[in-house]
């Protein structure tokens, strides 16, 4: 279900916990872990669907998308020895956060880094450095030249998926995943055809070219 608060525009978004099988319940085992203490999160502006089909992958909060129809606009997956958590709107690693969503990204952060003792690096979004820093966690930015390089001693990577758009970039933290490290990341499917007129979001989409083999990507449309 999908509940409205009285007050514009935010709107909260439920979380969606009806998974089956074996393999489900280790899902709803991280699903758990990832809404402890959420009951609602905000929805900055018009959140974007994220479209989830990875073995691995499962959504984590839904909202809705037409008449009797949900999709996810936060979803998680395991990505080789490491973990991924995409959320659908960028306002959501902004340092403003409404209802639980800030309780949202610290437990992303925690369940992401697979580790009691958390060192995160957050790329261009330095309200985000302040928000976990607040919690307890070790959080310092990745901004600057050079930045790749101190990927080795982080546990998680944080930041608006655009922020790592350089093939590059790409390269370092796809591997700096699959060698166990977690990546919290958002973007807004519409929002970003809007602003690279004739790109497409398959091939050009940095969080998509990241996320894919994960069986998590970021599509065109909006939720309500």
């Amino acid at each position: 279900a999908v509940k409205t608060m009285k007050t514009p525009p935010w709107l909260t978004l439920l979380a969606l916990l009806a998974l089956n099988g074996s393999h489900a319940l280790a899902q709803t085992a991280d699903q758990r872990a990832l809404l402890d203490g959420v009951r609602e999160i905000g929805a900055p502006g018009v959140p974007g669907p994220l479209c989830v089909f990875g073995r691995d992958a499962f959504p984590v909060v839904v909202g809705k998308a037409g008449e009797g129809a949900f999709a996810p606009v936060v979803a998680a997956a395991k990505l080789g020895r490491g973990r991924v958590v995409a959320l659908g709107h960028t306002g959501y690693v902004e340092p403003e956060t409404h209802a639980d969503t800030g309780r949202l990204l610290v437990n992303a952060v925690r369940w992401a880094a697979q580790t009691n003792t958390v060192h995160v690096g957050v790329r261009r979004q330095p309200g985000l450095v302040k928000l976990l820093q607040a919690q307890g966690l070790a959080a310092e930015s990745l901004d600057g030249n050079g930045w790749r390089e101190r990927l080795k001693d982080l546990h998680v990577v944080c930041g608006n998926s655009e922020s790592f758009a350089a093939d590059a970039d790409v390269t370092a933290v796809d591997k700096f995943i699959r060698d166990g490290g977690g990546f919290v990341t958002a973007s807004l499917g519409w929002g970003w055809l809007q602003l690279n007129p004739g790109k497409s979001l398959t091939t050009h989409h940095a969080g998509n070219r990241l996320l894919a083999p994960a069986g998590i990507v970021w599509a065109d449309g909006t939720l309500e």
